[in-house]
């Protein structure tokens, strides 16, 4: 069941650096209003090189990860090229070299839209507070059913 016609956000986000770091603002500012408490978590990926270049491909867009570790984020935006705005989501693990730590965490690729955005604010709340991950995936497949 396809989605019907939504506008995109911040379309043309990777060619501007103002665009892009409005865009990444705004993922922020709306991820840690469906965070129930925003404290803790911490920035994950960093789209910064060692010289301080801002790195503008949306692989990750935005990502955070709980300060325990046990639950992590990744955004991967892509530019909107379609009528129907892209969007899937799926949960991998991360393992951490440093402290053996194994990490799910919440993937979502998408093309941002009015609906791509709503949807993944309601499955990043669902996936922060549902401690139990395997209710979680049908939410993920039902959102994912939206978008083929």
């Amino acid at each position: 069941m396809k989605t019907t016609e939504a506008k995109h956000i911040h379309k043309g986000f990777k060619s501007k650096e103002t665009l892009y770091r409005n865009t990444i603002k705004l993922w922020k500012r709306k991820i840690h209003a469906v965070l129930d408490q925003p404290n803790n978590y911490s920035p994950w990926i960093k789209h910064i090189t060692k010289d301080g270049k801002l790195v503008m491909d949306g692989n990750p867009i935005y990502s955070l990860i709980k300060k325990d570790q046990s639950e992590a984020l990744k955004i991967v935006q892509e530019e909107a090229k379609s009528v129907n705005p892209y969007m899937h989501a799926w949960i991998e693990y991360f393992d951490e070299e440093k402290t053996g730590a194994h990490i799910p965490v919440l993937i979502i690729s998408l093309e941002l839209s009015e609906h791509t955005l709503e949807d993944s604010l309601f499955l990043i709340h669902e996936w922060f507070k549902t401690p139990e991950h395997s209710h979680f995936k049908q939410s993920i497949e039902k959102i994912n059913e939206k978008y083929e």
